[in-house]
């Protein structure tokens, strides 16, 4: 088996709001192994995000609360870490794609400042390596005419030029672990695809691990080893890619599996929709939070949350029916 390189142990995001307490993320545990990429599924507000930043420290406090049993990085528990200790740590040895590359980028600094200023921080180099450096990288993740495109500034650049430029910047110090966090989001398909690629040839010139959180299927087949299916701010499912997407085993993720267009099927056969929205993190159903949208609930979903239990090697799955 790998090194392990990230393990996360019961992890708890909590926010407060009006009557309560909001669980953005419930208790998840994750590993993540040297060398491999671990695709972290859900829909929108099942905490995908919202696991990281607390692994990372992102999460603004107060209001937010972030506690659990670690969250151990090469050895070193995250969760009790410095702030200074943190600061170190993001962006050197672990970085971060974010969702919305316009947003992320800085619209008032060049493209050159934003890139030289993790090198001077991290690495400590100077002004004129540091340029030279960024320029190479911006020229290794497919930027036409870097010489002259590191002068400019984020509104110059399209969708998927802004998208190459955060991953430019996320492997500039050659982090150990790569977080990308929806990285084909808005992207048309052609843009999609030269991205999933480029974090591919990434993992394997760098040898690292990447976690690639998304709500779409299609990005996760072909490019993750393992997954873990996320709902209500915990994990339901987790396994190796393969038998996931063969015989997955928790009714969300065959929810998640039906709805995806394939093209191997008939033409005429319709999608099927998971029916129901995600619950309000704040006001979850008793018992498993799934339970109003499972076609097999049963009784007993409804009495309590039903526990993580292994189902064969590397298969773990939350889940009463399953």
């Amino acid at each position: 088996m790998s090194e392990l390189l990230l393990q996360v142990r019961n992890l708890h995001v909590h926010y407060p709001v009006d009557g309560g307490v909001s669980r953005a993320v419930d208790g998840v545990s994750l590993d993540v192994r040297r060398g491999e990429t671990l695709a972290v599924v859900g829909e929108s507000g099942s905490g995908k995000s919202q696991t990281m930043y607390g692994v990372l420290g992102l999460v603004p406090r107060p209001p937010g609360r972030v506690f659990g049993d670690g969250a151990y990085f090469e050895g070193e528990d995250l969760l009790r870490a410095s702030e200074r200790r943190l600061r170190g740590i993001r962006g050197n040895r672990i970085a971060m794609i974010f969702q919305d590359p316009m947003t992320a980028l800085n619209p008032f600094l060049t493209v050159e400042r934003q890139l030289t200023e993790v090198l001077e921080v991290h690495k400590g180099l100077r002004r004129k390596e540091a340029r030279n450096l960024a320029i190479e990288m911006l020229a290794k993740v497919g930027i036409p005419d870097p010489e002259r495109r590191i002068d400019q500034y984020p509104h110059q650049f399209s969708g998927g030029m802004r998208q190459r430029v955060m991953i430019a910047m996320a492997l500039l110090c050659r982090p150990s672990l790569l977080v990308a966090d929806e990285p084909t989001t808005a992207l048309d398909v052609t843009i999609q695809a030269q991205i999933l690629e480029l974090l591919r040839a990434t993992r394997r010139e760098m040898d690292g691990s990447i976690i690639l959180i998304t709500h779409d299927l299609g990005v996760v087949a072909g490019n993750a080893d393992r997954i873990a299916v996320m709902y209500a701010g915990r994990v339901v499912e987790k396994g190796p890619s393969r038998e996931i997407f063969e015989s997955p085993l928790h009714p969300y993720t065959r929810g998640l599996l039906a709805s995806v267009p394939r093209l191997d099927a008939e033409q005429k056969a319709p999608l099927v929709p998971i029916p129901g929205q995600p619950p309000d993190p704040s006001r979850l159903p008793s018992g498993c939070p799934f339970r109003p949208r499972c076609p097999a609930a049963t009784a007993r979903c409804a009495q309590e949350y039903p526990p993580t239990r292994s189902a064969g090697p590397e298969r773990e799955v939350a889940c009463w029916v399953a």
